[in-house]
């Protein structure tokens, strides 16, 4: 978040995501071009390995400063404060993310790194961090709800995509051979004999492909991920924005309703991430008991690890995440939000890494839209 002397462009973009509550701006995305002088490599036009490193790394810092420009004094002084502006520091990589990667273009004769492409701010995980949505509501910590978000991975795959990014080289050779033959003819008056000469070639052509790929499982069998880190992530997103919220594991334990056990293996048989009707009811009915948690609202859905990459010796993989908010208080219990088909990716040395780092990413993003749909609708 180093302030760098930079000529820059920078263009606000309106990028709004929906929830049923109502319309909150979830995210602002910005155009961002800047130009850093360098100082050549020895014996080279080029800049150091470093310098352009760093060039590059700061494409987040300048869209957080554009960012900043858009606010009021206000909100400015709340970031600013000590406590806020060590969560933000923490966090600034989950804030600030650069779409697609930064475009670099090097002007050797003039001796400027340009930088260009798309930064997009979480103003939802902002507003979390810093306690601005509901922290401040006293009537949140009146509002009881319950949620199971259930992260699923891969066990075996009923129906499979292979999507093959590949470079297709080829290499050829021809091979010419000398040929010597020799003709005779002849007649009743004489013989005649005289020697040919040509030649003989041939081609050969030999094609390399290579590449990287990308597995995609289209229709999956699952099995449970790591239920303790997304339902430590989502409690402490909720208690931090102070609403009184409970684990579903705890809610059956103390107030009936099917076991967790048995509805997260519901869950994992049914590729829509969703419950049956009968036990679903079972689910509501014990949150919103009156002589247990009263609950008025629940949170259900899945985060799936649907694909998986290797690419230059990193692992990368793909959470996906779909989740309801059901207001209870209904008789029939309304779907009233939802986060659809939205994605985060984590990579890491092995697979397990980049999973664990897919599901801490998506669990983030769940519990900051969660919080805000509600910070909307209170």
């Amino acid at each position: 978040m180093q302030n760098l002397l930079i000529k820059r462009v920078c263009v606000l973009i309106a990028s709004l995501y929906l929830l049923g509550f109502g319309s909150v701006a979830s995210a602002q995305e910005y155009k961002f071009a800047y130009s850093i002088p360098y100082k050549p490599a020895l014996f080279s036009k080029k800049p150091k390995p470093e310098d352009l490193q760093a060039a590059i790394d700061n494409a987040a810092s300048e869209v957080w400063s554009q960012f900043l420009l858009s606010v009021p004094q206000a909100e400015l002084i709340q970031y600013d404060e000590p406590s806020n502006k060590q969560k933000i520091e923490a966090r600034f990589d989950e804030l600030v993310t650069i779409s697609a990667g930064p475009q670099v273009r090097v002007d050797e004769k003039k001796k400027i790194i340009q930088v260009g492409g798309r930064g997009i701010v979480n103003v939802t995980l902002l507003r979390v961090i810093v306690g601005g949505d509901t922290r401040s509501n006293p009537v949140t910590s009146e509002i009881a709800i319950g949620f199971l978000v259930l992260p699923r991975l891969q066990q075996s795959v009923t129906s499979f995509d292979a999507e093959r990014e590949k470079v297709t080289s080829s290499t050829g050779r021809q091979m010419s051979e000398n040929v010597l033959s020799e003709e005779v003819s002849g007649s009743a008056s004489g013989v005649t004999e005289r020697t040919v000469e040509g030649a003989k070639t041939a081609t050969e052509s030999v094609e390399r492909t290579s590449g990287s790929s990308t597995r995609v499982s289209q229709e999956a069998e699952y099995r449970v991920g790591n239920v303790v880190q997304v339902t430590g992530a989502l409690s402490e997103a909720f208690n931090n924005a102070g609403f009184d919220a409970y684990d579903y594991s705890d809610i059956a334990a103390n107030c009936g309703g099917p076991s967790s056990d048995v509805v997260m293996s519901a869950i994992l048989e049914r590729a829509s991430g969703d419950l049956p009707g009968a036990m679903r009811k079972g689910v509501f009915d014990a949150t919103r008991d009156d002589g247990c948690l009263a609950g008025e609202f629940f949170v259900l859905g899945t985060i799936d690890i649907d694909s998986i990459e290797l690419k230059q010796g990193i692992v990368h993989a793909s959470a996906i995440v779909n989740v309801q908010i059901f207001d209870l208080s209904r008789r029939i219990p309304k779907r009233v939000a939802s986060i659809d088909s939205v994605r985060r990716d984590g990579e890491g040395t092995t697979e397990d890494k980049a999973v664990s780092n897919a599901i801490s990413k998506a669990t983030g993003l769940a519990g900051a839209e969660i919080v805000s749909a509600f910070a909307n609708r209170l």
